[in-house]
């Protein structure tokens, strides 16, 4: 294994990614093993992998097709009248977007720089 023997001035040690004999790296593989070798150190975070989206009943997305209305909501203040979860609101408004039964705006928040998504009936 070959050794990086200066950075910045200073000395360090630090194995390389391994390559085979008599073919150059291109660079993208290079920086693909360099990503692997910093990952496995810890120096930086590993890719995060996206979970399944939650599972939710056919009768919680009715509750909450009912619980909508014309005039925009949050989740939180849907989920305070419902008395449900905010995750299985949330879940549940996705589908119902993607039915067409619903739809949201985005306001900005009063406090912060922050915007949250209101939403009613489609």
């Amino acid at each position: 294994m070959s050794y990086i023997t200066a950075q910045f001035g200073r000395p360090v040690a630090k194995p390389r990614p391994d390559r085979p004999k008599g073919k150059p790296l291109t660079e993208a593989e290079l920086a693909a093993r360099w990503m692997a070798l910093c990952a496995k150190e810890g120096r930086i975070s590993k890719p995060k992998v996206k979970a399944d989206p939650k599972k939710v009943s056919g009768q919680m997305v009715h509750r909450v097709r009912n619980g909508l209305s014309d005039t925009p909501r949050s989740v939180a203040e849907i989920s305070r009248r419902l008395v449900i979860s905010e995750g299985s609101i949330h879940s549940a408004l996705v589908i119902l977007k993607d039915e067409g039964a619903a739809k949201y705006e985005i306001e900005k928040c009063t406090t912060g720089n922050g915007n949250r998504r209101m939403w009613s009936l489609a």
